[in-house]
């Protein structure tokens, strides 16, 4: 393996013409200089420099060896800053799975948090996936990590919290509960039909848990596998919607958010494998955080 330091000296005794005027050039002796030149002609296997007492002249190897001995260099100290960027977490690939309630809100304030921190990372992302989809890209290792909503059942996912989120109510323009003064009390949804997440998604399982502590059952008209398809659902009337606060999209159009009262609430979590020692992996949840909570701070009145 030719080693840059070897190409170093050879452009410096070629530049020279003499083995003492490359060795005082480069602040060493000449016996080390020699023995990379002689090093680097038995690793070539052929003769780089005639020598003579007056010094030293470019063989036709040598004379082509100098002219593409720059342009490897720079290919080596590019070679070495990209392999120590990527092994310190501030290079590389980093692919992303969003669930469906975290895409709208927080998945573009954290893309735009790791363009200004981690410029030279390439982000690859998956968005408005149920966490069982999330949790099965991870294990098949088709994606790195997974912002999502608990629980999750495998063992080899770790999972960060970094926020709990109340839910909210999507309503269309004229739905009679834009009447109530105040936030609308949790019991009232027993009256009114629902337009659920698709049956085994964590939103879905807590508001039906909830509803059942509270004593009744979601009348559910649809269940949808995306947040967007949940809104255009309400928008078009089919029913209301329980949905996380952080999920919601702007702009709204005809949609109203109303707050419920005694309402659940969701986390929301960074995941990913056990045996993923990416250093990406390191700094992304510092990242996530503030995301989320420039999420949180756009939702505040």
């Amino acid at each position: 393996m030719i080693e840059s330091r070897q190409l170093l000296y050879f452009l410096a005794v070629a530049r020279a013409k003499n083995f003492s005027r490359a060795a005082e050039a480069l602040e060493i002796s000449q016996p080390p200089l020699s023995r990379q030149i002689k090093s680097l002609e038995d690793r070539l296997d052929t003769t780089l420099f005639y020598r003579s007492s007056q010094g030293v002249e470019l063989t036709s190897a040598g004379e082509f060896l100098a002219e593409q001995a720059p342009a490897l260099i720079n290919e080596m100290r590019d070679l070495e800053r990209d392999v120590h960027a990527i092994g310190s977490g501030r290079a590389g690939v980093l692919r992303l799975g969003f669930v469906g309630t975290a895409t709208f809100q927080l998945m573009p304030k954290l893309l735009v948090e790791i363009k200004d921190r981690l410029p030279n990372i390439e982000v690859r992302v998956s968005g408005e996936k149920l966490t069982p989809e999330l949790e099965n890209l991870l294990l098949k290792r088709k994606i790195d990590a997974a912002i999502l909503r608990p629980p999750v059942s495998s063992h080899e996912i770790v999972l960060e919290s970094f926020g709990i989120d109340d839910f909210s109510l999507a309503v269309g323009p004229h739905h009679p509960l834009l009447k109530i003064d105040g936030p609308v009390p949790f019991s009232l949804l027993a009256e009114h039909t629902i337009v659920a997440f698709q049956e085994g998604s964590a939103a879905e399982q807590i508001t039906r848990r909830a509803a059942n502590r509270a004593g009744f059952n979601l009348q559910i008209a649809q269940h949808a596998p995306e947040t967007s398809t949940v809104l255009a659902l309400v928008a078009s009337g089919i029913g209301v919607a329980i949905v996380p606060r952080g999920s919601i999209p702007e702009p709204m159009g005809v949609l109203r958010m109303l707050d419920l009262s005694d309402g659940p609430k969701i986390g929301l979590s960074m995941a990913w494998l056990k045996d993923n020692r990416s250093p990406i992996l390191r700094r992304l949840l510092p990242m996530i955080k503030v995301a989320a909570l420039e999420s949180r701070k756009a939702k505040m009145p």
